[in-house]
């Protein structure tokens, strides 16, 4: 098993997800405290070039299978009960979208978890959600619609790094706009001169509840 979409990680174990030249229901778990491997339940659908991520203990599974109308095209697995459940039908024009990843990021997931909601992106920029209390997809234009080159999220606030050829900025939801982090100007200008060179670019990544820029 090949997994296109790297491992997710919740307390200390990390779980690998589906496969990727042919589809696989199949779920490894590796235990960080024994260094032991063991089989986790079967996802309900096989599923290859999945896209994972994890939101309150529970591991979500989107896209991956063979699209047919009669199967799931979402899955969540709860890590307490070690249960799979279908999500809702989500209907053909999600069913039909790619979630988007870039090609310098292709080992990073391209999902964003706020507030409940799992947000998604398709090529031509339609967002997508899902929200986790209701049980419902929603979809439209513009609610965080351009992936960043670096993002992560602290306490229901998005931050990215390199959102259309800004710095590191945070989303505010209740405006609805991407807002500059303040104090960070030199790194922003040490950024310009390297251009569009991806390499060496800081990444944002959430440390104990702080924003660290590696």
């Amino acid at each position: 098993m090949h997994p296109l979409a790297p491992p997710v990680v919740v307390g200390s174990e990390i779980y690998v997800v589906g496969g990727q030249w042919s589809p696989s229901s199949a779920v490894r778990v590796l235990d960080c405290r024994s260094n032991t491997w063991r089989d986790a339940p079967s996802m309900i659908v096989p599923g290859k070039f999945a896209r994972i991520c994890v939101y309150d203990g529970k591991i979500y599974v989107m896209g991956g299978g063979q699209g047919l109308d009669n199967e799931s095209w979402a899955e969540v697995f709860d890590t307490k009960t070690q249960t799979w459940a279908c999500l809702p039908d989500p209907g053909t024009e999600v069913r039909k979208c790619v979630p988007q990843y870039t090609l310098a990021e292709r080992f990073e997931e391209r999902f964003t978890e706020m507030d409940g909601k799992i947000y998604f992106e398709n090529k031509d920029n339609t967002m997508y959600a899902y929200d986790t209390k209701q049980g419902k997809w929603e979809c439209g234009k513009g609610v965080i619609a351009t992936f960043p080159m670096s993002k992560c999220v602290i306490e229901n606030v998005s931050y990215s790094y390199g959102l259309q050829g800004h710095g590191c900025c945070w989303y505010d939801i209740k405006s609805g706009v991407w807002k500059e982090v303040k104090g960070l100007e030199l790194i922003k200008d040490k950024d310009k001169r390297r251009g569009w060179n991806n390499l060496g670019k800081p990444k944002v990544v959430s440390f104990g509840g702080k924003l660290l820029l590696l």
